[in-house]
């Protein structure tokens, strides 16, 4: 047998190998892609989302000291589903997201209490509409819950679990920017934030049986509450920056995000003035949230 046989018979056994073992894992991935959101429309997910937050006070006041007060941690547990009602022409993607099951507790001193809020949000619903980047185009629903529903801003928290994508081509390593700024009042203040988001497509994996861009991020985020009037003697504002990290498992093939995990840090310093004087408390919080796609 020649060279050159033997050396085409090698490459026919080396690609048909390559081919056995990629269809016995199914682990075909491309080696560029275009992401884009195009789901369509009917189709649905419900998720799962656990929030952990955990806020230390830094400078509690002596009364805190000798009560014990000094940690406060905060649990969440979602339950929400996303239904596409309608893609427009141009990409544009109108989505309902439902929660369908909530729990709040704050445990203080060892001890877990219910927070009210939960029961309220339960069933209420909202949409948001984003083109097929991601980019937040309108939402609506909002005016409909409670005022102290409407001051959580939940397309906001809602949009923070999707990245928005770039109008190019990936190739695992590329990395893109994103930045959202927003001035939302809420009572009698002001509240501003910048998130800046840095994304990374890292490659490819399968999981529960999709095939996934794995997505890493990195975010830096700031806050600022400016009272807009005086709360009769007193007035608060509140200046938070942070920064923290994550990685989001987006099924490229159903347009649809599978898991999503995310560690941030906040440092705060919350400003009361009043007619005595002004006194500041200073706080460290470190958030962890998870959410999963069951169905």
């Amino acid at each position: 047998m020649k060279k050159s046989d033997i050396i085409a018979f090698a490459v026919r056994k080396y690609l048909y190998i390559l081919a056995l073992l990629l269809a016995l894992t199914g682990a075909v991935f491309p080696l560029s892609i275009m992401l884009e959101y195009s789901p369509k429309p009917g189709s649905s997910g419900t998720y799962t989302m656990a929030v952990e937050s955990n806020l230390t006070l830094n400078n509690p006041s002596l009364q805190l000291i000798n009560s014990g007060l000094k940690n406060f941690i905060t649990y969440m547990n979602f339950r929400f589903t996303n239904t596409v009602k309608a893609v427009s022409e141009t990409g544009a993607i109108t989505e309902a997201i439902t929660y369908d099951d909530l729990k709040l507790e704050q445990e203080i001193l060892g001890v877990r209490m219910p927070i009210d809020l939960g029961f309220d949000l339960k069933g209420k619903s909202f949409t948001t509409t984003v083109d097929k980047n991601g980019n937040l185009v309108n939402s609506a629903g909002l005016e409909e819950l409670a005022p102290k529903l409407r001051d959580l801003r939940l397309d906001n928290f809602f949009l923070e679990t999707k990245p928005v994508f770039p109008k190019k081509k990936l190739k695992p390593g590329d990395g893109w920017d994103n930045s959202l700024s927003t001035k939302i009042p809420i009572g009698t203040t002001m509240v501003q934030t910048t998130l800046a988001s840095k994304y990374r497509l890292d490659g490819f994996a399968k999981l529960n049986g999709y095939s996934c861009a794995i997505l890493g991020l990195s975010v830096n985020t700031s806050t600022e509450t400016v009272p807009l009037k005086k709360e009769k003697d007193y007035s608060v504002s509140v200046t938070m920056k942070g920064a923290g990290d994550g990685k989001i498992f987006y099924a490229y093939g159903e347009s649809k995000i599978i898991a999503a995990e995310m560690t941030l840090n906040l440092d705060s310093i919350i400003t009361t003035t009043a007619d005595t004087g002004t006194s500041k408390l200073d706080t460290s919080q470190s958030v962890k949230m998870k959410m999963t796609l069951v169905k």
